[in-house]
């Protein structure tokens, strides 16, 4: 930063003050990433859990010879079940806002963190070439 063109150029202020806005949304959407990786984690460790009780109640049921016993059982494993599908739709949200969702028929597409990280290391490049040039 050149100190004199800071306190004497109002347009160099300016493109300084949005190239140092820009980096600060930067460093935001790294925060955003690191969050949602953590989120994603904790809903992948849910899963797997859900999945080791599925199984396990699926070598329980052909073996439980009591009709209530085997109904409860069918029930738990439907629900087991459910759950795990929910889990699988969260991971592929958090996984959507992270790396964003081509467009296509069904959807208008998502722009993703990364995406959107990219774009703004772009725009500060070329704010720091202008206020450079002035």
């Amino acid at each position: 930063m050149n100190i004199i063109k800071y306190a004497f150029n109002r347009k160099y202020r300016f493109f300084y003050d949005k190239y140092t806005k820009v980096e600060k949304s930067i460093w935001e959407h790294d925060f955003k990433i690191l969050k949602s990786r953590q989120i994603r984690e904790g809903v992948r460790q849910d899963r797997d859990r859900e999945v080791e009780n599925r199984n396990i109640l699926e070598t329980k049921l052909p073996k439980e010879t009591d009709e209530k016993v085997k109904e409860s059982l069918a029930e738990q494993l439907k629900v087991s079940t459910e759950k795990i599908t929910r889990y699988e739709a969260q991971m592929k949200m958090v996984d959507a806002q992270i790396n964003g969702v081509k467009p296509n028929d069904d959807n208008t597409g998502v722009v993703g963190v990364l995406e959107t990280i990219e774009s703004l290391s772009e725009l500060r490049k070329m704010y720091r070439e202008y206020f450079r040039n002035l």
